[in-house]
């Protein structure tokens, strides 16, 4: 089959770190598909345009295809959603000078982008695979941030409906995608659950790079990632406190940077806590071989009614490959941590809950290693259900006509 993948931030090995599309495109290729990839040339969180004078920009990233489309730099939500629009109608010129698509997959942060790919399918006749990855505006709703009567947000809802009902078939990366449709009142056939996941044979190789912090003494505590108000680690720092105050040796090591960085900084300071390191941001690389060397890696978050379809965090999978304990605090609906016994999920929003979880890891560790390890093995077998080649299976039977 010939494949259009259309998602304005499918990052490219080199700089990004959003890569599910690399991956899919990597593995479609191995399978004798024709794959090509049209992304924005930003690259998102970050200060990369691949575009030069506004022109497209064609590269190749082992194998795999991409055509850059030519938008400008954000730093405001009001340059943001001019940069959503640059791509979604600057994305029609750009697909001209080549192949005519059997198939185009296109996968939205926002809904813009499944309309346009929608109009491009309906133009070349192909089979349009719409991907749900970010459920707009339904998480802004969700968080407080608009309300459903506003009238933007009453406009993509009705943009999100119609989407959903005209795509041939429907992929949602939260295991609960289905209910999210019940609840809209969308009934329809072709709807498939492709969660996020690992490409085990990259990370086994990566997992092999050097890594100060197996030479790190006391039972290591590792979160990687983002840094913001949604992400909730002053949990995590106040259960650092109870356990500095307990005399117990955890050592926390926090990878990624983001806008509460500063503030749990102040916390860290304020509060003495000599066992909470702070790592900075790190090459994507990296993170396998830092994993590894946990014995425990955490995910936090804040509670939100959108985890009742489920979470699909990228990093979960790593977690998993990784072989060492999940700790999380979001509760969820179609819970994996819990389902493959990978981990524990312990309350949200509770300080004494996520110390309660650490200690129990701990101790764990320290009295019953075998029971310990099986929490790593069984992490494994998870990561293995979605491992990136078996993901590839579902998204195949996703484009072939039914």
């Amino acid at each position: 089959m010939k494949i259009w993948i259309v998602n304005h931030y499918a990052d490219p090995p080199e700089g990004g770190k959003y890569l599910r599309h690399f991956h899919f495109a990597k593995e479609l290729i191995s399978r004798g598909h024709e794959v090509m990839i049209f992304t924005a040339s930003t690259i998102h969180n970050t200060r990369m345009n691949l575009a030069r004078e506004g022109k497209i920009v064609e590269k190749n990233y082992e194998g795999v295809p991409y055509v850059f489309v030519p938008v400008r730099n954000y730093s405001s939500l009001k340059s943001r959603a001019v940069n959503m629009l640059e791509y979604t109608f600057r994305l029609p010129k750009a697909v001209k000078a080549y192949y005519k698509p059997d198939v185009i997959y296109a996968s939205s942060p926002h809904p813009f982008c499944l309309w346009i790919a929608g109009r491009l399918a309906r133009r070349y006749r192909a089979r349009f695979v719409a991907e749900v990855r970010d459920l707009w505006p339904e998480t802004f709703v969700s968080m407080g941030k608009f309300g459903k009567k506003n009238p933007a947000v009453r406009a993509l809802y009705a943009l999100e409906k119609s989407m959903y009902k005209k795509a041939d078939a429907l992929i949602f990366t939260m295991p609960g995608g289905k209910d999210y449709l019940k609840k809209r009142k969308i009934y329809r056939d072709e709807v498939y659950y492709i969660n996020n996941g690992v490409d085990l044979d990259e990370f086994e190789r990566q997992a092999k790079m050097p890594c100060d912090l197996r030479e790190q003494s006391g039972f290591r505590v590792v979160y990687t990632g983002a840094m913001g108000r949604i992400n909730d680690l002053h949990i995590l720092l106040q259960s650092a406190k109870v356990l500095q105050d307990k005399g117990l040796p955890l050592n926390f090591y926090l990878y990624g940077g983001g806008t509460e960085e500063a503030a749990l900084r102040q916390y860290k300071e304020e509060q003495a806590l000599s066992r909470v390191h702070f790592m900075g941001r790190v090459e994507k690389a990296l993170i396998p071989s830092i994993l590894k060397c946990a014995h425990v890696n955490i995910i936090t978050g804040k509670k939100i009614p959108l985890y009742d379809y489920g979470i699909s965090f990228n990093k979960m999978f790593e977690y998993f490959a990784s072989g060492v304990p999940v700790l999380s605090n979001l509760n969820c609906n179609y819970d994996i941590i819990e389902m493959y016994k990978a981990g524990k999920t312990v309350e949200g929003d509770d300080v004494d809950a996520m110390a309660e979880g650490l200690i129990y890891f701990y101790n764990l560790y320290e009295q019953n290693r075998k029971e310990y390890e099986a929490y790593g093995e069984r992490a494994v077998l998870a990561a293995e259900a979605f491992d990136f080649k078996k993901l590839t299976d579902t998204l195949e039977n996703a484009f072939r006509r039914k």
